[in-house]
């Protein structure tokens, strides 16, 4: 039976191949050929389900799809070489690129294509959306992580590095903030969304904690705490008050400059560049509590008697408990 098939279809094989090689070969746009790759594939289960593996179609047919995810494949490789060797020039008000915004209608396209194309019961590894969707991606990051640390690099001064903190940081999350509500609503890109969502929610922990630290050290608070640490993780028979770097004005010293520096109106940032509203509350929630917790920290370990504080000077020397900076901070 297959072989009288072959010799019905054999003059319309041949044909037809040529014409979907000719098609390839151009080469179509990459959502072009991405649904042709599906349409291909959805055939090749069709036909092979109804006259077999070794019909003179289905052979054919396979290897137009091999062809078209290749070229595919290719197409988006070269993409992404060409993004990652363009040089990207940061928005002043450090919101994503016009490169940024390119590449996710690009990708909603693909997807697009993938819910309304016809599909193959088994589809083909190479045209799965997870992972298109990740080498299409990927070369974007890196492309936004790389002019986020040129931000940076830029820094000469001290007094500038709470700004290229800032720089640095925000631009990075803006761009994953588009990525993650762009691709909310499709469940063929759910694993890589929860992957940019995860790695959203890293990035606003480590500003928030990077900007708290760099606060801290501006105060001196970060050097004493650094140093009571020390003395925590490598106990000694001395004890930290008897540490000049660690005497009770040296700390109460630290601990009134924190006090005076969250205090001011203008000395902490507002993180106004975030594009999201809610991820500029949460940063600034995050920062707080950071704040809250190193100063909480350094008064938890004075008020400790077996450090030597407390007999020496029954806390006078410290004015302002940590309640009062969860107050300063609207902590609740």
């Amino acid at each position: 039976m297959t072989h009288l098939l072959n010799k019905i279809f054999h003059s319309i094989d041949r044909p037809l191949k040529v014409r979907i090689e000719q098609v390839l070969m151009l080469p179509p746009a990459p959502v072009l050929c991405f649904e042709l790759a599906h349409l291909l594939e959805f055939y090749v289960g069709t036909i092979r389900d109804v006259a077999g593996q070794s019909f003179v179609l289905t052979e054919s047919l396979q290897n137009c799809l091999a062809m078209a995810v290749r070229i595919l494949h290719e197409q988006i490789h070269s993409r992404g070489i060409r993004l990652s060797r363009r040089s990207i020039a940061v928005p002043r008000d450090l919101s994503p690129p016009p490169e940024l915004t390119e590449t996710i209608h690009f990708l909603l396209q693909m997807l697009n294509a993938h819910v309304s194309t016809l599909k193959a019961l088994q589809s083909q590894e190479g045209l799965s959306m997870s992972s298109l969707a990740t080498a299409v991606l990927d070369p974007l990051l890196e492309t936004c992580q790389r002019c986020a640390s040129d931000l940076e690099s830029g820094t000469i001064h001290q007094s500038d590095a709470m700004k290229s903190i800032l720089q640095k940081n925000v631009f990075f999350i803006n761009c994953l903030e588009a990525l993650v509500s762009s691709l909310s609503d499709w469940p063929a890109v759910e694993e890589r969304w929860n992957e940019l969502r995860t790695q959203l929610e890293s990035c606003v922990s480590g500003l928030a904690e990077e900007v708290a630290k760099t606060l801290c050290r501006q105060c001196g608070l970060a050097a004493v705490l650094d140093k009571m640490k020390e003395y925590q993780a490598h106990p000694s028979e001395s004890c930290m008050a008897d540490d000049l770097s660690l005497s009770l004005t040296v700390v109460s010293q630290a601990m009134k400059a924190f006090f005076i520096l969250v205090s001011s109106s203008d000395a902490l940032p507002e993180f106004s560049e975030i594009v999201d509203v809610d991820l500029k509350n949460t940063v600034t929630m995050k920062m707080c509590l950071n704040l809250s917790e190193a100063y909480t920290d350094v008064y938890t370990m004075i008020s400790d008697p077996g450090n030597g504080y407390v007999s020496k000077s029954e806390m006078v020397e410290i004015e302002h408990s940590p309640e009062d900076i969860k107050t300063i901070l609207s902590i609740d």
